[in-house]
This record gives structure tokens, sequence and C-alpha cells, in this order.
């Protein structure tokens, strides 16, 4: 069996951990970053896919396909900044649009399930078969098959 990798609120977590040591992990890094707004939950796993909540408490409506920059640092832990345009940031994605009414950024799912994907095999070499985001008023759905 092997064994694989993936990114959750800035922790590296692999199938071969248990459910409650990775959200147990995520959590508390959560905790501190977001003062314990944002909390992840493991809802489907094994060692070929793992599906993902992240709950936040801030409500923010939006469209199914686009990702804020508050999701987007939730689901990775980078810094929020790096998923906003200069001066504020230096961002790490593109394209990145100004939503001047909510004053945040975002940019479109399939643009960030790419720099997801990429992500991962930057740091692990790791190869991804699927992704899949859903985005709710209050939580994200984030599925990975390997």
């Amino acid at each position: 069996m092997e064994n694989n990798l993936f990114l959750a609120g800035g922790e590296i977590l692999t199938t071969d951990m248990s459910i409650e040591e990775m959200e147990r992990k995520v959590n508390d890094k959560l905790d501190k970053y977001t003062g314990g707004l944002g909390r992840f939950t493991i809802k489907e796993f094994s060692p070929e896919k793992v599906e993902m909540n992240f709950w936040r408490d801030f409500i923010l409506n939006q469209k199914s396909s686009v990702i804020y920059d508050m999701d987007m640092a939730l689901i990775t832990g980078i810094d929020i900044c790096y998923f906003q345009l200069s001066p504020i940031g230096d961002p790490m994605i593109y394209p990145l649009i100004l939503d001047a009414k909510k004053a945040r950024f975002y940019t479109y799912t399939q643009a960030f399930l790419r720099f997801y994907k990429n992500l991962l095999f930057m740091l692990s070499m790791q190869r991804i078969e699927d992704l899949k985001i859903r985005i709710y008023i209050d939580r994200i759905t984030f599925k990975i098959e390997f």
C-alpha cells in the first residue's frame, strides 16, 4: 500500500495517519492563525481518497466557480497575503481578481485546484488523480483521489 501525502491547513498529512491525529494537527494549526474561526474535519478517508471539510465561522456568499483568498489560505495554510495582489501581498496564483464589494481577492476554482496539485507535486512528488472542491456558505468540501 502506497503512502499518499496531502496538505491541509498548513500541515503535511499522510494516508497512514489516523483520522483523529490528522484532525488534531490541522485544528491546532488553524486555531493559531484563525483564532478559532476555522475548523477541519475528515468526511471520508481511505488510502486512495480523502474528503475533507474546512468549516469557517464567518458567512461568505459566493459563486461556486470562485474561491476567495481567505479560503485558499484556510485550505493550504499559506499566509493570506500570497493570495492578494501588490501592494498588499505577493501573489502565488493567477488570475487574482478584486471583489471591491467584499474587499477580497478571488480566483477561479480551477486555477486554485491547479495550484494545489502543483504545490503537492513540488513538496513531495505526489501525483493526484482527481481534485474536487465544493464551496458552501459556511464550509469548503475538498476531495482528493490519489
